[in-house]
Formats: structure tokens, C-alpha cells, sequence
């Protein structure tokens, strides 16, 4: 478990069953690394999820502030495109953030087998909803949150200061990262993302963990789309960071096939989206490395190995494309 996951007291749970209009909470869930996150049953009878955030006294990364309301906005403003949760309702109950919503049936795509076929067909739905998602516009790059830090009015500045406040968090916990190569990429790398000219609503954590399917006599179909907590508005590109996590998306062809699609336009892996994607990779990669620390995970070293082969990797096909556009 991890330490920004802290149980439930009576006191709590009563509360947030006043505030969310809940009949009951049952057991919790096992997984997750952020919320306490527990079975639940709405007045009206519904099956419910709740989920708690931790204390404001618990440290946590700059971008995590409002992370539980930014998951509660991401189903709200995805209800029409994506097939997410409803957001039924939010609080603050003993200072603790927490939302209801309703329970999505189905078993995550990374907690089955599933024959080749019918795999694909996942993929091709995935890579169609995702294609999907670039409708959800907004007017400013970067993340909600309420002390407007990681927030502007271009991707290039939006996606500096996400940068930033990781680097500056990485300083607190003692993680070393490579600053000056990460932001001198970025500096390089300043055209391409000035070319990205409206804010996309990216979830930014498709990995398969949060792919909910059941299966039936004709076929698999994805049930539901989870933990959008993680969500900011920016490149739509950097969706296939979690869709293929630690893999190569250009690979993921029944995906590719299905955002093609829906998407205004297939995707081509030119040295310009290469550049990007690389960043957008690195960048995830980096939270992953500071996170662990303040969240009691930083004994993990084979994790922490993987995450920095991972990082240098990413950066350096960065380093690559962008020579390659003479940038």
C-alpha cells in the first residue's frame, strides 16, 4: 500500500456517505498507488465505487494537488465520447478529497488472456476511442489544478513548467534526474511543440490496467475506461505513451488501424512525432522515478533500473529525431 493510501476511520466514512448520498461503503479494492478506493452502493441502489484522496498534510508530487477532482472533471467531460464511469458526486470530508461514481463492469485487460483475435479487437476499440478523445477541446494547455501553477496559454510553455515542477520535485526527494538534458530537449524541441495549437484532453494512463472488458458470444468489447486522475490538456500524441507503455505504438497496428478511424487524420511516425512522442515518454517515465519516493516504494531498485534504462532510452531517441529535423 502506499503512503498516500491511509484507511478509512467510521468518522470518515459516515461523512462522505452524508456528503455523496451513499446507502453504504463496503471492502476496499486491492491496487492502485494514489486513493484509497472502495466498493460502494448509491441511495438509489446503484452499484458505486468511492474514492478517497489522502490528507493535504500528505506529501505529494506538485502536479498530484487535486488529483481526485481532476479525475472526477475527466469522466464529467469525457460522458458523451468515452465509456467512463458516471461522476455522480464529490466532497471534502475531514479534509479529505473523495468522489462517487458508478461501478463499470468487466475485468481489466491486464488481468486476462486473451487469444490473439480477440486482443486485436480490444486494440482496434482502443485505438477508436482514443481517436475520439481529440474532440474534447479546452482553452489552455497543461493541468487544472487549483493553484494554477502547471498551467498556459501555449504547449510549449505548459509543457516547460510540467517539466519544471517535476525537476523541482526530484530535487526534494533526492531522485537525480538529468535536468539540464531534459530541458535542453525540450528547448530543442520548442518548434515542434508550438505546432500544437489546441488543447487536447489527454487521460495520459491507458495502460491495460485501466482497459475494463467483458466478453460475450460476439466478442470482447471494452466495458469502461478508468483512473483519469493522471489527465492534462495537451498533444493528443501523448496518449500512446500509456496505450503502449514501454512499447512501441508505431507496432500496435489494430490500434493504429482504429484511431485512423475516428481521428481526424492516421498517424505517421515522422522524426517530428517521434521527437515528441520520446518526451512525452520520458516525461511519464520521470514521474514514475520521483513518485516512488515520497509513496514508499524507492526500494524497489530493479523497478527504479528498468525506469532509468527506460528514461535515457526515450531521451535519446529524442536527441536522434530532433538532429534528424537539424533542431
Amino acid at each position: 500500500m502506499s503512503s498516500t493510501q491511509i484507511p478509512l476511520d467510521p468518522a470518515t466514512v459516515e461523512a462522505l456517505c452524508r456528503d455523496l448520498d451513499l446507502a453504504e461503503v463496503g471492502a476496499a479494492f486491492e491496487g492502485g498507488t494514489f486513493a484509497v478506493v472502495h466498493a460502494a452502493t448509491a441511495r438509489d441502489g446503484r452499484a458505486a465505487v468511492l474514492k478517497v484522496g489522502p490528507p493535504a498534510d500528505v506529501p505529494l508530487l506538485t502536479y498530484e494537488s487535486d488529483l481526485i477532482a481532476a479525475e472526477f472533471d475527466f469522466y464529467a467531460r469525457t460522458a458523451t465520447v468515452l465509456p467512463v464511469p458516471e461522476a455522480l458526486a464529490q466532497t471534502v470530508a475531514d479534509g479529505r478529497p473523495a468522489f462517487a461514481m458508478t461501478l463499470v463492469p468487466g475485468e481489466s485487460l491486464v488481468s486476462i488472456e486473451l487469444p490473439d483475435a480477440e486482443r486485436a479487437q480490444v486494440r482496434r476499440q482502443l485505438g477508436r476511442l482514443v481517436g475520439r478523445m481529440r474532440a474534447v477541446t479546452g482553452t489552455t494547455f497543461g493541468y487544472q489544478r487549483s493553484h494554477n501553477l502547471l498551467r498556459a496559454d501555449t504547449w510549449r510553455d505548459a509543457f516547460g513548467l510540467m517539466w519544471r515542477a517535476l525537476l523541482a520535485d526530484a530535487a526534494i526527494w533526492n531522485v537525480d534526474l538529468p535536468a539540464a538534458e531534459i530541458l535542453g530537449l525540450c528547448e530543442r524541441a520548442a518548434p515542434l511543440l508550438d505546432a500544437v495549437q489546441t488543447p487536447v484532453l489527454v487521460h495520459f494512463d491507458l495502460w491495460d490496467g485501466n482497459v475494463l472488458i467483458t466478453r460475450d458470444a460476439s466478442g470482447p468489447r471494452i466495458e469502461g475506461l478508468i483512473d483519469g486522475e493522471r489527465a492534462f490538456w495537451g498533444d493528443p500524441l501523448a496518449e500512446l505513451v500509456s496505450t503502449s507503455l514501454f512499447a512501441d505504438p508505431a507496432a500496435d497496428l489494430p490500434f493504429l488501424e482504429g484511431y485512423a478511424e475516428t481521428a481526424a487524420e492516421p498517424l505517421s511516425f515522422t522524426p517530428d512525432v517521434c521527437a515528441r512522442l520520446a518526451l512525452y515518454q520520458a516525461y511519464l517515465s520521470a514521474i514514475m522515478l520521483v513518485e516512488a519516493v515520497p509513496r514508499g516504494r524507492s526500494d524497489d531498485r530493479d523497478g527504479e533500473q528498468f525506469l532509468r534504462t527506460a528514461l535515457l532510452a526515450q531521451l535519446a531517441t529524442a536527441d536522434t529525431s530532433l538532429s534528424t529535423l537539424g533542431l
